[in-house]
Parts: structure tokens; sequence; C-alpha cells
């Protein structure tokens, strides 16, 4: 099962010539691709519109959605709080949230957000960082 951050499902709707998608359902390689609701947070909440948000929302909605019991937010909490000791800032307590998600649930996360390698390197994230930057989606 792979989790999609928000990193790429932003890329992906802003993306009008679908060249991002494309590169991401490669990626997938067909497997099952499920979501959690810290990111379906963050593509909503950068949302245009209303109808933009309408879309997004089906759209999210579609895909099974992975549980958080009570006590991740104090594992993602402590996650935080190794980094910085560390070292290493996120920028997102999100993004810590996310990974330990994705390590409870034994879930590979794709993302493009540099966050997730500092966590890979204190914890047995299982991640691939598809950097979308580089293809010029909109000509």
């Amino acid at each position: 099962m792979i989790v999609i951050d928000s990193s790429l499902w932003i890329a992906i709707y802003r993306d009008l010539s679908g060249k991002i998608g494309n590169q991401v359902a490669t990626r997938l390689g067909g497997e099952a691709v499920a979501m959690l609701h810290p990111i379906s947070m963050e593509v909503l909440q950068g949302t245009r519109d209303e109808t933009e948000w309408s879309k997004l929302a089906r759209e999210i909605n579609k895909l099974p959605c992975l549980n958080l019991p009570s006590d991740a937010w104090e594992e993602a909490a402590r996650l935080f709080f190794d980094l910085r000791r560390g070292g290493s800032t996120i920028r997102s307590s999100i993004d810590c949230l996310i990974a330990v998600s994705c390590l409870r649930e034994d879930c590979t996360l794709l993302h493009n957000d540099r966050d997730f390698e500092a966590i890979a390197a204190v914890r047995p994230l299982k991640h691939i960082r598809l950097d979308v930057t580089k293809a010029s989606p909109n000509p």
C-alpha cells in the first residue's frame, strides 16, 4: 500500500498538462493507494474556490483512509522532538504524523518533501521521493 503525500497531490492537481499525474501513476505501478486525514486536510486547505474544493473532496473520499489511533499524536510529537534534538527541524509537525502513520501501517510514502528524508534518517520509514519539479509540468 502506498500513501501519497500532499506535496504530490497538490502538484498533480496544479499540473494542467497531466505529466505529473502520469509520472506518479507510473511510479505506483498499479499498487493500491491509501489516504490519511492529515494529508486530506493539507490538500483541501489549499483549494482556491468552492468548485475546486468539491472536486478534490470527491476524489479524496474515493480512497480508503487509514485510521490514526489516539497515541499516534504523541508518537509524532516524540519524532519531532527527537529530530530537533538531533539537529533537524521539520517544517511541519503534520509530516511527523504522516510518517508515524505510514510506519504503523507498513506503507510506503510517495512524496516530494525533504522533511521525509530527514525522518527516514532516524526512523525506518519506507519512502520514495519523486522530484516533480524537474518535470516542467505546464508548457
